[in-house]
């Protein structure tokens, strides 16, 4: 967003907590599947690297590898694994 008098505006950062809280609500009535470690692990990389969104990214996909890998033998909800692979 810019300020066509000025520089861009900046809105502030809304508290660490709150962040958490709001995704954890939307994780566990949207995504019940999803780990809440897993998004806390993902939010967390995200606020390592405010100022550097390639950073940011690299850091999150790092998260979500080692988690996929560290939970490569388990199913998922939803996967062909669940049903023994028949649909």
């Amino acid at each position: 967003m810019t300020n066509p008098s000025g520089p861009p505006l900046r809105l502030p950062q809304p508290p660490e907590e709150d962040v958490f809280t709001a995704t954890e609500e939307v994780r566990a009535a949207d995504f019940p599947n999803v780990p809440a470690e897993l998004l806390v692990a993902v939010l967390t990389a995200e606020q390592n690297n405010p100022d550097n969104r390639s950073a940011a990214a690299r850091a999150v996909a790092q998260v979500v590898d080692a988690w996929l890998i560290d939970h490569a033998d388990e199913p998922t909800a939803g996967s062909t694994l669940d049903s023994g692979g028949a649909e």
